[in-house]
């Protein structure tokens, strides 16, 4: 909706309508450069990694998340770069490409790992499961950091 429906589309209807599509993360830092959003968030001993999800960034969001957990006194967010989790959509599902898809996300899984992280962080469920598996450490979306700090 954010991108490939105006791109798809593109008239007049289809831009104002994707104009007006937030991530939640995207959505709850427009408030807060508003003024709107309250941030009493409580201190946090967590240390995270955060892995972006390839869609997120062809639709260039890739920093919200990022700026909303930062608002969290205390918690220590590292953002990893990695490239593809491998799980490229529905791809990695299929039983036939598991293989590939868990390779792919090899240097990734290795990296979050090696930070030696409390839980990964994604907003992509697809990229969630797959780094799970890849790794066997909890992932959470950030929405779920936000409400754990807003106890």
């Amino acid at each position: 909706m954010k991108k490939e429906y105006d791109d798809l589309i593109g008239n007049d209807e289809t831009k104002n309508i994707s104009d007006h599509v937030y991530d939640i993360c995207e959505y709850l830092m427009l408030l807060y450069k508003k003024g709107s959003l309250i941030t009493n968030f409580k201190t946090s001993v967590k240390k995270g990694s955060l892995s972006y999800a390839l869609s997120s960034k062809s639709q260039k969001n890739s920093t919200p998340a990022v700026d909303l957990m930062n608002l969290i006194p205390g918690l220590v967010i590292n953002v990893i770069d990695r490239g593809c989790c491998g799980m490229a959509g529905t791809f990695g599902l299929k039983q036939k490409n598991s293989d590939i898809s868990l390779k792919i996300g090899n240097e990734l899984f290795e990296e979050v790992l090696k930070l030696q992280v409390d839980e990964v962080v994604t907003d992509c469920g697809m990229c969630g499961v797959q780094i799970m598996q890849g790794t066997g450490k909890e992932v959470v979306h950030p929405i779920e950091i936000i409400y754990e700090a807003c106890k």
